[in-house]
């Protein structure tokens, strides 16, 4: 019981009395995204023109009316950044267009350009994973760029001279589809992906956490029942992951037929994590739910930006993020904390977790319960359309992207392999109820 006593009373403090975690802002570094050499081609009857004044690249002239485009390589991990000096005679405009999952680009931010010079130095964000990103300028008369950039902010490294451990995890989750009972081939496109992944992580000494709701979990059911079995081989992690709102009623129908399709599966889930409010909260516990993770603010989906290491217990009811920051020791469900934001990606993920890592291991405290974990989404992996998968996987191009994310994995978590403690959520609640309890015994 003394070494119990001890371990739970950091740095002299009665652990009751210092039970919330420290809040610290993510520290932030900004990477440029694209070099000013941007490849631009003319469309829909503009003409590229030079002049004195805009003799070559970076410099580039658009005769209208028409438009100019350039495919960019954007950073998606926080806000990016554009930023120009221009020159418009007659209505301009520039636009950022992302291509969807039906091969089509939609305009996701724009900027409208006074005539005669200005500077264009503006912010956007990119919310959803997949598809390429095109910069496009539109003139009635006619519009010159000079020096057009885009950078993004990303997590900077850190050194750390702890030697506390972080229980670490990977959250992925997948939507609820109801076509994953009617088509197998929707289902599998996920599943694939979900047990590729955890074998991917397995193969490195990691463990995948899998959320997702029972419209999943019955699609596998009847389609590949032995899928459970191989997942479970891999020391995989369960958690419910919903969208509810509306009454608690309907918010607790949606969590029953999810629990009940684990139950059915035979898998052990305690973690619960989507897009709710937090006054719904209220009748998990009852339903053997222990913790939630990957908070989102419900009425704006903001997450969490700061970095903290050690779980607390958010008031019942919290619905603001700053609601959510409060430790309450009576509330009856527990936050695990882990990575506020997300890259997206798959070609950037290794070094990303590294620097994440790094800052997460920083805030690492003695005698305390340190969590973290990293969030990815099934659909960052593989192409969009998914009637392109087989294909896809037939290529080849899925097995030599899982080969080099090994390998950079190995490489990135090679310098605190000593630190970190391969975790899922049901073990980090029950690490921290045993905590709490020693505690609470002092």
């Amino acid at each position: 019981m003394l070494w119990w006593l001890l371990a739970c009373r950091p740095q002299g403090d009665i652990c009751l009395g210092s039970r919330s975690s420290p809040f610290v802002p993510v520290e932030e570094e900004e990477v440029r995204a694209t070099e000013a050499d941007l490849v631009w081609e003319a469309a829909d009857g503009g003409s590229m023109a030079a002049s004195e004044s805009c003799p070559q690249p970076p410099c580039v002239e658009l005769v209208g009316p028409g438009e100019m485009s350039a495919f960019v390589e954007l950073n998606r991990e926080v806000d990016s950044r554009i930023r120009a000096w221009l020159w418009a005679e007659g209505t301009s405009r520039l636009e950022l267009r992302k291509e969807n999952s039906a091969g089509e680009f939609e305009t996701i931010a724009g900027w409208d350009i006074p005539e005669g010079d200005s500077e264009l130095d503006r912010s956007f964000s990119i919310d959803q994973p997949g598809g390429r990103t095109t910069l496009v300028a539109r003139t009635e008369g006619r519009l010159r760029l000079d020096e057009p950039t885009l950078s993004s902010s990303t997590w900077a490294a850190v050194e750390g001279e702890g030697v506390e451990k972080l229980r670490l995890g990977f959250l992925i989750h997948a939507e609820r589809q109801n076509s994953f009972l009617k088509e197998e081939a929707s289902f599998q496109r996920k599943a694939v992906i979900l047990e590729d992944l955890a074998e991917l992580l397995h193969g490195v000494g990691q463990r995948l956490t899998v959320q997702v709701d029972d419209s999943f979990l019955e699609a596998a059911t009847r389609w590949d029942p032995g899928w459970f079995k191989r997942m479970r081989a891999m020391g995989v992690g369960w958690s419910v992951h919903l969208h509810a709102g509306g009454s608690e009623e309907s918010f607790t129908e949606v969590l029953d037929a999810s629990l009940a399709a684990f139950d059915t599966a035979g898998l052990h889930v305690t973690d619960l994590n989507g897009g709710f409010d937090g006054s719904l909260w209220s009748t998990a516990p009852d339903r053997g739910i222990l913790s939630l993770t990957a908070y989102k603010e419900a009425s704006t989906q903001a997450r969490l930006d700061y970095v903290s290491t050690q779980p607390w217990r958010p008031p019942e009811g919290s619905s603001s993020r700053d609601e959510f920051a409060k430790d309450d020791p009576e509330s009856p469900l527990i936050y695990l904390p882990g990575a506020p934001t997300r890259e997206e990606d798959p070609t950037r993920l290794a070094p990303f977790w590294g620097r994440v890592l790094s800052q997460a291991l920083s805030q690492a405290k003695p005698g305390r319960v340190n969590t973290w974990y990293l969030l990815l989404h099934v659909n960052d992996f593989g192409p969009l359309p998914v009637e392109d998968f087989d294909i896809w996987l037939e290529s080849g191009a899925w097995e030599e992207e899982k080969g080099q994310l090994s390998i950079a994995l190995e490489e990135s978590f090679a310098p605190y392999q000593d630190r970190l403690i391969p975790s899922v959520p049901t073990e980090m609640s029950r690490d921290y109820l045993a905590w709490e309890e020693s505690c609470s015994t002092r």
